[in-house]
């Protein structure tokens, strides 16, 4: 198949660039290569560490490499594995993906082939594989395609009248450079020379000639399929791109969904039966226990996903088909029109017909879990009995890593469970010495069945036991040798982690050809690093990468690849580990390749690294372990028993190790990684078996060994100027040990009140600026507090406690934010109860001022005072100085939570307070965010405030607490938002005003309670002038009538459909008594602040023109009194009540007279 040029030419095929050759242009730039890069993968690093969720960049970057890892090039998958290594396994919870979006699969699905979108994603594959190609045949096929699709979707530049060409909207899409390449095309005359014969193609393709290999098969199956579409405008898009699929999968896989429902909608039944054979092919092999064992890189995984991607495509038309159709129809057969559609029932009946138990196991072969699962709840819900599934159930949610659901299923399950099955519930909860004890167990009952073998030596490892399972394993093979190609790899894997290299040696020799097994790879780069062989190493190096592109190219094809991948993304991690570290420790291999980049760094700087990426890791043994068991191995390859520093860090990584075992309930491997970290006589060693003894549920004993460790590694630090000799670190320790002690003392009441808190001041001591000492001390305070203080007396004797627990929360607050949900809500809740029984005291007293009152007052002030509430606030800004002046008083800022408004009088004050608000802010560790600031400014003036390097925009109006604020102080934006997002809830609930079985009495109600609220938010601050009432008034009754569905067209009057529902207008009525109540209630209020903004005057001289309506205009319209009775008239709440209905009668009596 060929496309030969009978008109213009092309263009030439574009120059490639290497790395080489860009780094030599940006040093003619005066760029450094080496210092640009190293910045590059430090602010990358910042991205994932300086926030819980990393910052957005970060996770369209990891789309970017895991898309990338599609491309057919096996050098440039290995790039893009190399970049992903480097980045890093960052934590799948803190990527914020465009998949955890529900509409994220609508973004890439495209119905029909008339939508604009698919005919611009499959122009832009085409172009990717027109500038890839490296032949002119394979370039003359893609301009081929490309020349058609123009001229088939009438595509062409853009015209001057743009109505005459409605397809140069789509011609702009393009960018720039795409366009560059399209312009030739438009006038070309590329012709096929030659159109292949699939008549005598073999059935079914997957698995024969024209099927031994990924590309050849998604290549000759769209071809095949492509000649069962009927003549039309899919057959003549299919056509064209014929001889470009073959030469570029990625055109292949994006037209194939598309082929296959054209297929289903339009082929006969002989058509459709070879689809579907074709599709079970597949599928049956993958789903054989034998598969499992298959390289991970085996191009029938790739196949797999693809038909699992198809499938998906599918199912999303199916439901957009029954949307559309349902949405099309109307009356009485709405509810089944789709069910009459020749094109839904066509993929339904396919769809129905996929046996949903067969998808589940190929699924789990191919580590597709969460697709997996899916597939077999369909399974079970279609009336299987669950007990006779129940072990592929939970070998699932073994692999899955969720232990509640094993737990689950060993609950549901009804019959005894079997050896096995008590092995996977053992291993599912970290259980390896009771799994190890069934694994022996059932190798006494069947000891040729090689998988109980194969259990027994991966749970030894797993134990941190490899010794035991390298000896294990020597002993099966020298008595049954046949099982060498099995067992070799568990005999390889424990002999690198001991660093047994002889071993390693003798069972490296065993392997034939190029292994694919992960433990086998890292032992071959390992020896042949230990043995300087630089070929070796790397040609090892860039295998093992492969095999991991293998399964992530796979995996890119849906949704949530990177959750699916995240297992060979942190094998990539490690493999880049590897390569780290041997540069900068061993400068080895010395010869890099002149397209490599490596960034070589000082041997504390790539310990730091590696640790800082550990912390961004997913926080699971299972994912942790791996890395950490490498790093061991990796120092004592070097000979690190030389360097302490290098033993120290060795040491900390079995500590480590014991850390995550123990924190994922996996008690028997921390043991044993506890027993390798004893031998390094650290002093964080106690502290971390404590904590293991704890979990057992040996309280003395753990105190005991704390107790122990204390005393050995710092008693003779016991006096002040000991303590100032210790470094940062051993000073750390040694808080975390006592703090340690003493919630182990508090918790088994094992000392007196006073030595607890002894303890807890000596942490705080030791380590001032550390958030726990204070949060802990604050804790025992209010424990204590709550303990000795009996109800009666409570508020007299509990003043001294809550002076030091608020001092001691606030404290914590001040150095870090780790407690603050317990911390805050307990400091104020303290504060404010206090403040709340000493001022009800006075109201008690108020004739006399009592000793036990002089007391409680006392007690307050000093609460105030030492409150971390005023210690937090913007008073640390001297903000009283600055602001506008309402009724004589100085108004700088207003704050509701952290929603807070800053006033001033002009820039240079407000510069000052927003300087003066950030540098306070940062002390507290706080950060101003300027993209979220806004600043509003009068009219017809300018002003421009930075805060760092960042300006912040100047906006008409914003939103404050849900209300819009203008520079004109006019609510008639705010009043028109409220009725827009109160139409929009209307809207939202048509179901409700469509349902005949709900009363219009019970819809009036429903009104009021879901869409009322909506509309009158906020409508206490409002100042009405008479077109914002008529706008009120007339929302008011598109209410009525969207409720009644009554159109417009038929022309009923206001009083008719108030007649019809027996209502009266009462939104107006309602907004203008809460108005009135809100004010009463602020005039009696004690609130100072809100009382002198409402009655007080803004200082300056008001513009030219008629006065604007104020907030108190409104009041003395409604209530036809002066502000001198009004104010008066508050104070007394029945009289002001009574006042508030008159006025409202009043206003509905005028309202009828007008009418």
């Amino acid at each position: 198949m060929k496309a030969e040029p009978t008109g213009k030419t092309k263009k030439g095929q574009p120059k490639n660039t290497g790395i080489r050759d860009l780094e030599t242009e940006l040093n003619e730039m005066g760029i450094n290569w080496t210092e640009s890069t190293t910045l590059v993968v430090t602010e990358l690093n910042n991205c994932v560490m300086n926030s819980e969720p990393a910052e957005p960049i970060l996770s369209e970057l990891v789309s970017a490499l895991l898309s990338g890892c599609r491309e057919t090039d096996t050098k440039t998958q290995i790039l893009y594995g190399q970049c992903l290594g480097e980045l890093g396994a960052v934590d799948p919870g803190r990527l914020d993906f465009i998949s955890k979006s529900p509409n994220a699969k609508l973004a890439s699905f495209h119905p029909s082939i008339d939508d604009d979108d698919f005919a611009f994603g499959l122009i832009n594959a085409i172009v990717k594989a027109f500038l890839a190609a490296t032949e002119p045949r394979v370039q003359d096929c893609a301009a081929f395609a490309l020349q058609e699709l123009l001229q088939i979707y009438n595509i062409s530049r853009q015209d001057e009248d743009q109505s005459l060409n409605p397809s140069s909207q789509l011609w702009k899409k393009f960018p720039e450079q795409t366009q560059e390449i399209l312009v030739p095309l438009l006038s070309s005359k590329y012709k096929l020379a030659v159109d292949a014969k699939y008549r005598n193609y073999p059935k079914p393709i997957y698995g024969s000639e024209k099927g031994k290999s990924f590309k050849d098969w998604v290549s000759n199956w769209t071809g095949y399929l492509i000649s069962k579409v009927k003549a039309g405008k899919p057959c003549q898009v299919f056509t064209a791109c014929i001889a470009a699929k073959r030469h570029n999968q990625q055109v292949a896989l994006y037209m194939l969904p598309h082929v296959v429902l054209h297929v289903l909608q339009d082929g006969s039944s002989e058509d459709i039966t070879e689809l579907f054979e074709e599709l079970m092919t597949v599928v049956q092999h993958v789903q054989m226990p034998e598969s499992q064992l298959e390289s991970i890189s085996n191009f029938h995984h790739l196949i797999a996903q693809t038909v699992f991607s198809i499938l998906d495509y599918l199912t999303m038309w199916r439901s957009h088909r029954m949307q559309i159709t349902t949405q099309a129809a109307s009356g009485a057969v709405k509810a089944a029109a789709y069910e009459k559609d020749a094109g839904y029932q066509a993929v339904h009946s396919f769809l129905e017909r996929i046996p949903q138990e067969v998808f589940a196991k190929a699924c789990f072969n191919c580590k597709a879990y969460a697709r997996a699962l899916r597939h077999f709840e369909m399974f079970v819900s279609s009336g299987q009995n669950i007990q006779h599934h129940l072990d592929f159930m939970q070998r699932l949610y073994v692999s899955m890593d969720e232990p509640d659901g094993v737990l689950g299923v060993a609950a549901v399950r009804v019959s005894q469970p079997t050896l096995m099955q008590q092995i996977l519930t053992h291993e599912s909860l970290g259980q390896q010495q009771d799994a190890q004890a069934c694994y022996e167990r059932a190798i006494q009952m069947d000891p040729e069945e090689i998988s109980h073998h194969m259990g027994l030596l991966r749970s030894l490892i797993d134990l941190a036991q490899p010794n035991k399972a390298l000896i294990h394993t020597a002993g099966i093979l020298a008595d049954r040798p046949r099982w060498s190609a099995q067992l070799n790899s568990y005999r390889i894997e424990a002999a690198w982690e001991l660093g047994h290299w002889d071993k390693l040696q003798e069972a490296l020799n065993i392997e034939k050809g190029e292994s694919s097994n992960w433990p086998v790879l890292i032992g071959k780069i390992l020896l042949a690093s230990k043995e300087k062989r630089e070929a070796d190493f790397v040609s090892h190096l860039e295998l093992a990468r492969k095999e991991q592109i293998g399964p992530l190219s796979a995996a890119s094809m849906e949704l949530g690849s990177y959750h699916r991948g995240y297992e060979h993304i942190l094998r990539l991690h490690m493999i880049n580990e590897i390569e780290e570290f041997f540069k900068v420790f061993a400068d080895f291999p010395e010869d890099t390749d002149r397209n490599d980049v490596v960034i070589v760094t000082s041997a504390s700087d790539l310990l730091s690294n590696w640790q800082s990426k550990m912390e961004m890791i997913q926080l699971s043994f299972r994912t942790q372990e791996p890395i950490l068991t490498l790093r061991r191995t990796l120092l004592s390859l070097i000979e690190s028993e030389r360097d302490p520093y290098l033993q120290t860090q060795k040491g900390k990584w079995w500590l480590e190790s014991a850390k995550v075992a123990r924190k994922a309930g996996y008690l028997q491997s921390a043991y044993g990684c506890l027993l390798q970290a004893s031998s390094y006589h650290l002093p964080e060693f106690y502290l971390e078996k404590a904590k293991w003894l704890w979990e057992k549920g040996e309280q003395d004993s753990a105190i005991s060994c704390l107790n122990k460790g204390i005393t050995e590694h710092f008693g003779s630090y016991q006096d002040e100027a000991k303590k100032q000799e210790l470094s940062s670190s051993m000073r750390q320790v040694y808080a975390k040990s006592l703090l340690l002690y003493g919630k182990y003392s508090e918790e088994t009441s094992n000392l007196e009140t006073n030595s607890v808190v002894k303890l807890y001041r000596d942490v705080i001591e030791i380590c001032q600026d550390w958030e726990d000492g204070y949060f802990h001390l604050a804790k025992y305070y209010d424990r204590v507090m709550n303990m000795i203080i009996d109800e009666k007396e409570r508020v007299e004797k509990q003043g001294e406690f809550i002076i030091h627990v608020v001092r001691f929360f606030g404290q914590s607050l001040k150095y870090g934010n780790q407690h603050i949900y317990q911390s805050l809500p307990r400091l104020l809740s303290l504060w404010l109860d206090y403040g709340t029984a000493v001022a009800d005291a006075e109201k008690r007293d108020r004739s006399k001022a009592t000793q036990k009152l002089v007391v409680q007052r006392t007690v307050l002030k000093r609460i105030n005072k030492v409150s971390m509430i005023s210690d937090l606030s913007l008073r640390d800004t001297e903000m009283e100085r600055y602001g506008i002046v309402v009724g004589g008083r100085k108004i700088s800022n207003l704050r509701y939570a952290d929603d807070t408004a800053i006033c001033a009088n002009n820039q240079t004050e407000a510069t000052t307070l927003m300087n003066e608000l950030n540098d306070a802010g940062e002390r507290k560790g706080l950060k101003l965010n300027a993209k979220k600031t806004n600043m509003h400014i009068g009219k017809e003036q300018h002003a421009s405030i930075t805060i760092g390097n960042e300006e912040i925009e100047c906006v008409e109006h914003f939103k404050y607490l849900g209300s819009i604020k203008t520079d004109t102080a006019d609510c008639s934006i705010d009043v028109n938002t409220r009725i827009g997002m109160a139409k929009k809830r209307m809207i939202d609930l048509n179901n409700i005003w469509k349902d005949k079985h709900i009363g219009k009495q019970l819809k009036i109600k429903l009104v009021k309670c879901l869409v009322w609220t909506v509309m009158t938010y906020g409508a206490e601050g409002w100042t009405l002038r008479k077109r914002d009432e008529k706008k009120i008034n007339s929302a008011e009754m598109w209410f009525y009538r969207r409720l009644l569905r009554v159109s417009w067209k038929e022309k009923r009057t206001d009083e008719a459909i108030l007649a019809e529902l027996q209502v009266r207008r009462h939104l107006l009525e309602s907004i203008r008594k809460r108005k009135l109540s809100f004010f009463g209630h602020i005039c009696r209020s004690k609130c100072t602040l809100m009382k002198d903004i409402i009655q007080g005057k803004l200082e300056g001289k008001r513009g030219r023109g008629r006065p604007r309506a104020a907030y108190l205009d409104n009041i003395k319209t409604w209530t036809r009194r002066d502000s001198t009775e009004i104010y008066t008239m508050t104070e007394r709440r029945e009289e002001w009540r009574k006042l508030v209905q008159k006025a409202v009668r009043a206003a509905n009596a005028s309202r009828s007279d007008a009418g």
